[in-house]
């Protein structure tokens, strides 16, 4: 749980890339195991949540810098 009172920017960015790893590594598993155009479907729909974190790691990077 993330103690809003005390934020730990850098432990957020280190889930940050973990979660980022897992989903890559989801991709990979289900792509050998349903039908190509549910992939398809499925890495818009990662690519688009994987910016989004990549939003929420720069947001966090430059607070960082003026809080």
């Amino acid at each position: 749980m993330i103690d809003a009172r005390h934020p730990n920017y850098s432990e957020i960015l280190f889930q940050a890339e973990e979660l980022k790893d897992l989903i890559t590594k989801f991709e990979k598993n289900i792509s050998l195991q349903v039908p190509q155009g549910i992939v398809s479907q499925l890495s818009v729909a990662k690519n688009r949540f994987v910016n989004w974190i990549e939003e929420v790691e720069f947001t966090l990077e430059h607070f960082e810098e003026y809080d």
